[in-house]
């Protein structure tokens, strides 16, 4: 991901007194919350992290791709308002 000690557009523009707001895909990182939309200058995010979702069933479809990405298979949700998905 986007190291967190670069400072990206919507922190510059929140310090002018801008409202930020996010809304589709975040692929800039999601390792920790320091890497995720609301802590890199957005105040409202709608969206997912992943590569792709499925639009019907918002799982990532990278964590469904035969163990690709993740040994035990698992399909996770991937779709967030905020800080809660």
């Amino acid at each position: 991901g986007l190291p967190t000690q670069e400072v990206v557009l919507p922190q510059y523009l929140q310090k002018l007194g801008y409202r930020t707001y996010s809304i589709g895909k975040w692929h800039l990182g999601h390792f920790n919350n320091a890497s995720t939309p609301l802590s890199r200058g957005f105040e409202y995010f709608y969206g997912f992290y992943s590569g792709g979702i499925d639009y019907l069933t918002n799982e990532s479809e990278e964590s469904c791709d035969n163990g690709t990405y993740h040994k035990n298979m698992t399909c996770y949700f991937d779709m967030w308002e905020g800080v809660d998905g």
